[in-house]
């Protein structure tokens, strides 16, 4: 998510060739996702396998679906992303880390293990 300021987005750096860690932890920066209620989340340097499935999940939507050309708009890329997340990925796409289930199968399976109350 990027929050543009005066068309700056918040959190630029005076100096590109800044630590861009150093950036994202500026008050400034801090402050801001604050007040629109989003919670910043950063591992330590080097650690970098913290984001590794959503890495995956846009390796996956960039290979498998998202047209070579690129969108003609904003709408019809929402809600062709949206398809592809809910109506295909968590769906039907066999996952590896699950037994080769969909994660919504993989779910099903996992609630009927452990009681929900």
């Amino acid at each position: 998510m990027s929050i543009n300021i005066d068309g700056r987005d918040c959190c630029q750096t005076e100096q590109p060739s800044q630590d861009i860690t150093l950036t994202y932890k500026s008050n400034k920066c801090r402050r801001l996702l604050c007040r629109y209620g989003v919670m910043q989340g950063m591992s330590r340097r080097g650690n970098c396998l913290d984001n590794s499935p959503m890495e995956r999940v846009f390796r996956s939507l960039k290979s498998e679906w998202l047209p070579r050309g690129g969108y003609g708009d904003f709408s019809h890329a929402v809600r062709d992303i949206n398809q592809w997340i809910n109506g295909y990925y968590n769906v039907y796409r066999p996952h590896t880390n699950n037994g080769g289930l969909s994660p919504c199968l993989h779910e099903e399976k996992w609630k009927q293990v452990i009681p929900v109350s």
